[in-house]
């Protein structure tokens, strides 16, 4: 992650701060705060959106995002949530915080 805005590598996978609000389970206009850098992440919560950002990455470098337009919108949570859980650490893949 970068330090002067943080959530440009989840613009670059193509999700939305809905997506990160329901993986999350934050409101969406907090993950929307977080996306237009006006505001970060409370510090109990940033464990959690490190591990959801590391995922991503791994995603990103796996090839499975950024998330093809082509998915409808109703199968897009689905799809982001299933392709974050499979690049979670397998320790972490029982997080409630990413239940879909």
């Amino acid at each position: 992650m970068t330090d002067s805005h943080p959530f440009i590598l989840a613009r670059e996978a193509r999700l939305t701060p809905n997506d990160f609000a329901k993986m999350l389970k934050v409101s969406r206009v907090t993950a929307s705060c977080w996306f237009n850098n006006r505001c970060n992440p409370h510090h109990l919560l940033r464990h959690r959106v490190d591990r959801v950002m590391a995922a991503i990455q791994a995603a990103m470098d796996a090839g499975d995002f950024p998330v093809p337009y082509e998915i409808p919108r109703r199968e897009r949570f689905l799809y982001v949530s299933r392709v974050i859980t499979k690049h979670l650490p397998a320790d972490n893949k029982n997080d409630e915080a990413l239940s879909a």
